[in-house]
């Protein structure tokens, strides 16, 4: 008698940690939709805030909206129905379930290559303050996603063999 109840209990509290996790999950995609969102629609109405740093910046924010259009949906989604689902089932659904995959690793690339381009910028200004900008802001207009628009197979491996190949894909 003592086991079932205990049992019980416990999946009490796996649903409640469910519960949980999809609520900040809910919290963390909210405060960065609204947070990315804030930061692009200030930095290109006001003209006085389109510098090199702040661009890159932008593009960050920009880079960054992927994560909870798309990331945040399919982890609430994994934690409600179990890891081994996909909602969207077809055609539309690989589609998508590469698509979710791919931006999550080009949100995090075109992030870290902002800001290696930020401090490099950075560093410029204090090393030679007295020469002209290397990183200009028309430059810094220049979408740096573009730089991931094709992704290549490492060196010395066969197309279509396991090696190399994201384990995050299977699960779709």
């Amino acid at each position: 008698m003592m086991n079932s109840t205990t049992s019980n209990s416990t999946a009490g509290e796996g649903e409640t940690v469910k519960v949980l996790k999809a609520l900040c999950y809910c919290v963390i995609m909210l405060m960065s939709l609204v947070g990315n969102t804030l930061v692009i629609i200030i930095i290109f109405r006001n003209t006085r805030m389109r510098t090199t740093t702040n661009n890159l910046i932008a593009n960050m924010a920009i880079s960054d909206l992927l994560f909870p259009l798309f990331a945040v949906p399919k982890e609430i989604a994994q934690i409600v129905i179990g890891k081994s689902r996909w909602l969207v089932v077809g055609i539309g659904g690989e589609i998508l379930c590469k698509f979710v995959n791919f931006s999550q690793d080009i949100s995090t690339a075109v992030s870290i290559l902002s800001l290696v381009v930020i401090a490099f910028d950075r560093f410029h200004a204090v090393k030679f303050p007295f020469q002209p900008a290397v990183i200009t802001p028309k430059i810094c207009r220049i979408p740096l996603q573009l730089k991931f628009g094709s992704r290549k197979d490492p060196p010395n491996t066969p197309v279509g063999s396991d090696k190399g190949v994201n384990k995050k894909t299977e699960e779709c």
